[in-house]
């Protein structure tokens, strides 16, 4: 092929590689290789041997501190039952930096060393050429690099690969088991709060049952399940609304959902899961004070305005012989934000 200068100068004329120049220039290559394959190790079998146990050697140790971590971490256990918190948290900490250290270490020396002492180490000189590869090139950089993964002793040193593998899986597992310190899974705790059937509606301001009669018409309350608290049971805190008997307008299954008007509806807005404490008396209205979403307690609080994508679930509640309100049981769904288990 030629190449024309940007100055006028004559075409230079650079003749492009047969298939037959670079077989060569790989069977060159190949004795290069085998002449300086003494620099690997390869020229004494002993020396060889031994440069490989000593890498599998750091390799396995480096196994061992892997499983050290893994240990430290759940044998050392934190929390005022455990002991001097910051005693604990010192010797956990030391623990867990001394093995995931000593882990890395033994790894990379090994990584290190297998190059160093069991690779080959060829001089290769090549002439500049054109900046694009040819078919023929591709073929044989493919080639040269099929020929390396061969000559790095991948295939015929079973015991430095396995011995590999077993150092670096504890690393691979150790970020697995950190996962359980981002807190307990959640179970079915998305699904079902505190309420059960016969549990009664206690005023989370004074701590009293509510009774019939101590809301006004118009008025709310927070209430609780008995026996519950909102640290424990940050899904259960429930709006409870006094209404006009005849504005409530049931629905099916629902004709007995509000003694006297009274309606309960899960605090916890369906949008993002802030508490709802906002009530507009004339229009009858539920606000979030986070995304302004808005819900209709007259429709059972449909979603009438913001991001939130369906109504707050609404409470089954129930008048006792003695006047006070109870559950008649949990929620029929999901209280909180939408999640992708719901279906």
């Amino acid at each position: 092929m030629s190449e024309t200068p940007s100055n006028g100068e004559t075409p230079i004329v650079r003749p492009r590689r047969s298939p037959a120049a670079i077989r060569a220039a790989a069977d060159d290559f190949r004795t290069a290789d085998a002449q300086l394959r003494a620099a690997g190790g390869d020229a004494d079998p002993k020396a060889a041997k031994r440069n490989e146990l000593l890498v599998s050697a750091l390799f396995a140790l480096g196994g061992l501190f892997g499983v050290g971590f893994l240990v430290a971490y759940f044998a050392i256990k934190l929390g005022p039952k455990h002991g001097d918190v910051l005693d604990q948290a010192l010797k956990s900490n030391l623990a867990l930096g001394l093995t995931l250290t000593g882990a890395l270490l033994c790894l990379g020396a090994g990584v290190v060393l297998w190059v160093k002492l069991l690779m080959p180490h060829p001089q290769v000189t090549e002439d500049r050429h054109d900046f694009f590869s040819t078919e023929e090139d591709r073929l044989a950089a493919a080639a040269d690099f099929n020929r390396g993964a061969e000559e790095a002793g991948v295939g015929r040193r079973p015991l430095l690969v396995g011995s590999l593998l077993a150092g670096t899986v504890p690393l691979l597992v150790a970020p697995i088991a950190l996962l359980r310190d981002a807190g307990p899974m959640p179970g079915k705790t998305l699904r079902h709060t505190a309420w059960f059937k016969g549990s009664k509606l206690i005023d989370l301001t004074t701590g009293e049952p509510v009774k019939l009669g101590m809301l006004a018409v118009g008025s709310l309350v927070t209430v609780m399940p008995e026996g519950a608290t909102v640290e424990e049971d940050a899904t259960s805190p429930t709006i409870l609304i006094r209404l006009r008997p005849e504005e409530y307008k049931p629905v099916k299954g629902k004709e007995n959902w509000a003694p006297e008007g009274h309606v309960a509806y899960n605090k916890i807005c369906t949008h993002a899961g802030c508490p709802i404490g906002l009530y507009e008396q004339q229009t009858h209205q539920l606000f979030c004070p986070c995304h302004q979403s808005t819900f209709n307690v007259l429709e059972h609080c449909k979603v009438v305005f913001g991001p939130a994508a369906r109504p707050l679930p609404q409470l089954e509640i129930y008048l006792d012989d003695e006047g006070y309100f109870r559950a008649a049981g949990d929620f029929n769904q999901p209280v909180g934000p939408s999640f992708w288990e719901r279906g």
